[in-house]
């Protein structure tokens, strides 16, 4: 039986800025855009015939929800709870999204993070924690991709230690990001081996090719970065189970 929705509850957030979304706008079709972003977040509704085969697998009979929101640059995904199935699913939607967004030439920002979330969908009132860390995280990366706040970082290693999904944890790799201070080691979502499963294992030739004739100054140094952290993702070791 799954669990009920409770409106205020510890959630784990994924948290999207799209990138020079008033560009995208401007130079996009609106149905078309409608269609991408669409296309981006159809995994929250398809996510009971996608991904839990997987959970099966494992051993876990409670399948909880995934929901999502698009608020003009923002896109939220919010889990039903903080169980490991909940870890799993955040962590597929979160690949799903990425390669989605990168098929259709749309940049993004993000980051995920774990609290008190209240999520009352019938009053569209939407707010908590994990959002704000979601969000001030996000606003310091300094590549095209997702970091991990330590809230969600801790419920990551203990659930791998725990021998539940997982290969959850091995879905991020380490990589230095900026912020006030200098640089700092965070937890950094590895999709690019997902998405390249999909269209081919030269994805990220073939987009940083395309994205590189669109950008200069900040947003290339943000693709350049992009670039090398997909590199390091190709070739890194997986992470051991006893990775502190």
């Amino acid at each position: 039986m799954d669990k009920k929705w409770n409106i205020t509850d510890n959630r784990i957030v994924l948290y999207l800025d799209i990138m020079g979304f008033k560009d995208l706008v401007q130079k996009t079709n609106p149905e078309i855009l409608h269609k991408y972003l669409k296309d981006a977040i159809q995994f929250a509704s398809q996510m009971k015939h996608l991904g839990y085969a997987d959970l099966e697998k494992a051993g876990l009979k409670i399948f909880p929800e995934i929901k999502s929101q698009v608020f003009s640059d923002s896109i939220i995904f919010t889990t039903q709870g903080i169980t490991p199935a909940d870890i799993y699913i955040i962590t597929k939607g979160a690949k799903w999204v990425s390669s989605v967004l990168f098929q259709h030439h749309i940049t993004f920002r993000g980051a995920i993070a774990v609290g008190n979330m209240t999520y009352d969908e019938d009053s569209s009132i939407f707010f908590g924690q994990p959002l704000i860390d979601a969000y001030q995280l996000e606003q310091q990366l300094d590549l095209f991709g997702i970091a991990v706040h330590h809230s969600f970082e801790g419920l990551l290693k203990h659930s791998f230690k725990q021998k539940k999904c997982q290969d959850s944890l091995q879905d991020y790799i380490p990589y230095a990001i900026r912020t006030t201070k200098g640089k700092a080691k965070h937890l950094v979502l590895d999709w690019i081996k997902f998405a390249e499963e999909i269209h081919g294992n030269t994805f990220h030739e073939q987009i940083y090719s395309i994205l590189s004739c669109q950008m200069s100054g900040g947003p290339k140094h943000y693709l350049d970065n992009t670039y090398n952290f997909f590199k390091e993702c190709l070739n890194r070791t997986i992470i051991d189970r006893h990775d502190k």
